[in-house]
């Protein structure tokens, strides 16, 4: 266990015992069964749960930041600011870079804020708060990147975005959706600069072809993607890890995954990297909440 901060005792941070932690894990399936159904029954909502985007603390644009506590529940915004204001008293160094971030999960205390996770600038400013101390006592429990992201809304959203999923579904635990492109930096070269454009390009060019295609832009990872689908959790079999019928059919109208605009295979044994080779095939992923 971390070791606990010098900090007023009534500050939790995320390394401090929590009986919540213990409590019975839910039936997800069963609740899940009850909210969404079958895939193609998910349900639409008129809108953010109450609370969004009035939680306190200042409105950030798209980028990263350093968190050193986190909150859920009933009040955590309350709670993420009475914190602030205790690590600011003791920190004053710290204090002019420090921040509450909330949305309706929950909030966070936050140092800094950066372009994406790999801004050279952060990763310093990592190890310093890292390396933290008061009275010869390490600070900080929890130093980790998170992702920031502006309040947003349906009203005000593209329909084609796929934070839309998750906005319309905002009791449904797990969503999937198939990455069939993504542009960013890999082993097959950089992304180029209007990557954002050409993920909504290709979105709405899909859309007319008559497939469920969205875009995601991830700035704190320098990506962007184009998923087709949305499949709950009945989209792969816990026991045999087979995946559905549905993603299966999906699947069959992208057999390969486009890199930075172009379709890529990738060597059927590794250990013989210039013998025949396979496409490289999409991924079901997570579909991340706005």
């Amino acid at each position: 266990m971390m070791p606990r901060t010098s900090l007023d005792p009534a500050v939790r941070l995320p390394s401090d015992a929590d009986g919540a932690l213990n409590a019975p894990t839910p039936d997800w399936n069963r609740i899940e069964s009850s909210l969404g159904g079958p895939r193609g029954s998910l349900r639409p909502s008129p809108g953010l749960p109450d609370g969004r985007g009035t939680l306190g603390g200042p409105t950030y644009t798209d980028g990263a930041a350093i968190a050193i506590a986190t909150f859920a529940g009933t009040g955590h915004a309350r709670q993420a600011h009475r914190a602030l204001a205790q690590i600011a008293a003791r920190a004053t160094d710290l204090s002019n870079n420090l921040a509450v971030h909330s949305t309706e999960r929950g909030s966070m205390v936050i140092y800094g804020h950066y372009a994406s996770f790999d801004d050279p600038g952060m990763r310093r400013d990592q190890k310093r708060l890292k390396q933290y101390t008061i009275d010869g006592k390490r600070v900080f429990a929890l130093v980790m990147p998170a992702q920031l992201r502006a309040s947003i809304g349906l009203d005000t959203m593209d329909p084609l975005n796929l934070h839309v999923v998750r906005l319309r579904n905002p009791d449904i635990r797990v969503l999937y959706t198939l990455e069939v492109a993504w542009w960013g930096a890999s082993a097959y070269g950089s992304t180029s600069s209007n990557a954002a454009q050409q993920a909504e390009s290709m979105a709405r060019q899909l859309r007319r072809s008559g497939h469920e295609a969205f875009y995601l832009h991830e700035p704190h990872r320098k990506r962007h993607s184009v998923c087709v689908g949305v499949f709950d959790y009945q989209a792969v079999d816990a026991s045999s890890g087979l995946e559905s019928i549905q993603v299966m059919q999906t699947r069959q109208s992208f057999p390969a995954v486009q890199i930075n605009g172009a379709t890529r295979s990738t060597p059927m044994d590794p250990r013989v990297p210039k013998g025949p080779s396979k496409p490289v095939a999409p991924i079901l992923v997570d579909i991340p909440r706005a």
